[in-house]
C-alpha cells in the first residue's frame, strides 16, 4: 500500500488455538509480511500456537522490559515471526502502556467491543490515537449500551454484512450517528484462511484422525454454549437405524482457548438416545469424541487438518456466528457442508448450498444482550440423511463449496485491514461517537 506503520493489536493471543487466536495470528503475520511493525497485547498466558508444523510458543525470556512503579510489561516475540507479544494492561494503565511501551501509529482492536478488556481499550484511547476496530458478535441483536462501545473507534469493520448491521443499526437509531458517517467509517472485511494449507494438495500425505470404516459426520469447534451440540446429537439419534448402523458422528470440541465444559458430551448423548428411543450403549458406539488430540491447550493446525480429513460431511448447527471459520476450512478441503440458517452463515453459504442443507432456525433470547438461534432437529436429521444417501449430491456440493472457499484468501482479509488502518490514520483520533447526537 506504500505506507509502513507501527500497529498495536488488542485481541486474542496469536498463539491461542481458537478461531479468535487464529485470525489474530493471520492478521498480525500478514501485516508484518507487508512491512509493518506489529505487536499484540493479549490477556492469556503461554499456551500452544495454532501452528502448522510446529507447536510454537512465545519465547520464555523477555527481550525488553518497560517498567515503572505500577506494572512490568515483558516483551516476547513469537518464534519464527517478527511479532512482539505483550500482556494486556489493566484498564487504568492502557494510555501509559500505549504511549510509553510500544508507541504505535495506530491501534487495531479485534473481538467483541463490549467485553471488559476491549471496552476499556476503546474508551481510554478514543481521543488519544487512531483506533480501528475489527468487531464480531454472534448475537442477532445488540442493546444500545453494547453498540456504544463500538462507536469509540475511529473506524471499524466486521466480517459479514449481518454483523456490521447489528452495530450500525443501533448506532444510527439509538446514538444518532448519521448514515454519511457510517458509510465513510464502517466496512465489511470477510475472514480469510490459509488456502495453501487447507487444500487437497497439502492433504494428500496427511493421515486422517480416524480410519475410514463408515460414513462419518463431523463437527469441530470450541466447546461453547453457542455451538449447539445437543441439537446435532439428537438429530443423529433420530436418523433411521439403518443409517446409524452404517455411519458415525465425530464431535471435536476443544476445551482450550476459552472452550469450557458447557457441554457434557456423554450426558448429552445419553439424553439424545433416551429421547430417540435408542439404547444408550448403541448410540455411544457410533459417536466419537475428541479426547486423544488435546491436552487442554487446544490443537495444532495439522491435528485440525487430520480431523477434517476424517469426515464425509461437516455439520455445523451453530446457534450464533459472526462468520464461521470451521465450515470455510472444511469447504476448502472439498468436504460437503450442512449449516444452520443463522444470518452470518446464510450470508456466506446461502447461494452455494442447496436449501435442504441449510437448516431452518428459530431465534430465542438468552438474556437481554444475547439472541441466538435454535436449529430445527427434524430438518437437520433430514439434511444429514439426504447427504449420506445421495452420492451425486455430495460430489456436487463438495465441488461447489471448495470453489467458493477460494473467494476467502488471507490476502483479501489482510489488505482490507491495511486499508482500514490507513483510513483511521487519515482521520486521526476522532471517534465515531463524536459525530453523533450530543
Amino acid at each position: 500500500m506504500g505506507f509502513n506503520v507501527k500497529v498495536l493489536i488488542f485481541g486474542e493471543c496469536p498463539y491461542i488455538p481458537s478461531s479468535f487466536g487464529k485470525v489474530t495470528y493471520y492478521i498480525a503475520s500478514g501485516l508484518a509480511d507487508a512491512g509493518h511493525r506489529v505487536a499484540v497485547s493479549c490477556p492469556a498466558g503461554t499456551t500452544t500456537l495454532f501452528s502448522k508444523g510446529l507447536v510454537w510458543r512465545p519465547s520464555d525470556s523477555c527481550i525488553n522490559v518497560a517498567e515503572d512503579n505500577k506494572d512490568i510489561y515483558c516483551e516476547r516475540r513469537l518464534s519464527g515471526r517478527p511479532i512482539v507479544v505483550y500482556p494486556h494492561p489493566p484498564a487504568d494503565d492502557v494510555k501509559r502502556f500505549v504511549r510509553d511501551v510500544f508507541q504505535p501509529d495506530v491501534v487495531l482492536v479485534y473481538g467483541t467491543p463490549y467485553t471488559p478488556l476491549t471496552n476499556a481499550v476503546l474508551k481510554e484511547l478514543a481521543h488519544e490515537i487512531p483506533v480501528a476496530g475489527y468487531f464480531v458478535s454472534e448475537s442477532l441483536i445488540l442493546p444500545p449500551a453494547y453498540t456504544l462501545q463500538a462507536s469509540n473507534a475511529t473506524v471499524f469493520a466486521s466480517p459479514t454484512v449481518f454483523t456490521m448491521k447489528t452495530f450500525t443499526s443501533s448506532l444510527r437509531v439509538d446514538w444518532g450517528i448519521p448514515d454519511s458517517v457510517l458509510s465513510d467509517r464502517v466496512r465489511v472485511i470477510p475472514h480469510g484462511i490459509d488456502l495453501d494449507f487447507y487444500s487437497r494438495e497439502n492433504a494428500e500425505n496427511v493421515t486422517p484422525a480416524l480410519e475410514h470404516t463408515s460414513f462419518t459426520f463431523g463437527f469441530f469447534a470450541k466447546n461453547h454454549i453457542r455451538k449447539d451440540v445437543a441439537v446435532l446429537l439428537r438429530a443423529y439419534a433420530d436418523m433411521h437405524v439403518s443409517l446409524i448402523d452404517r455411519s458415525r458422528l465425530f464431535i471435536a470440541l476443544v476445551k482450550g482457548a476459552g472452550g469450557d465444559d458447557y457441554w457434557k458430551l456423554d450426558v448429552l448423548t445419553q439424553t439424545a438416545a433416551i429421547e430417540a428411543g435408542l439404547e444408550t450403549d448403541y448410540l455411544l458406539s457410533h459417536v466419537f469424541f475428541l479426547d486423544d488430540f488435546t491436552s487442554g491447550m487446544g490443537l495444532t493446525e495439522w491435528q485440525v487438518l487430520r480431523i477434517y480429513l476424517s469426515l464425509d460431511a461437516f455439520v455445523f448447527p451453530s446457534a450464533g456466528e459472526s462468520f464461521g471459520l470451521p465450515p470455510l476450512e472444511a469447504a476448502a478441503l472439498g468436504i460437503p457442508l450442512i449449516v444452520s440458517d443463522h444470518p452470518a452463515l446464510r450470508e456466506v453459504w446461502g447461494e452455494v448450498l442447496p436449501k435442504d442443507l441449510i437448516v431452518p432456525v428459530t431465534p430465542y433470547l438468552v438474556n437481554e444482550a444475547l439472541m441466538l438461534v435454535k436449529p430445527d432437529v427434524h430438518a437437520l436429521t433430514s439434511a444429514m440423511s439426504l447427504l449420506m444417501l445421495n452420492d451425486k449430491l455430495r460430489e456436487e456440493v463438495a465441488e461447489r463449496v471448495r470453489s467458493h472457499a477460494l473467494n476467502y484468501p488471507l490476502s483479501l482479509m489482510v489488505s482490507g485491514i491495511e486499508k482500514l488502518l490507513k483510513l483511521a490514520i487519515n482521520i486521526g483520533p476522532e471517534p465515531i461517537s463524536s459525530r453523533g447526537k450530543k
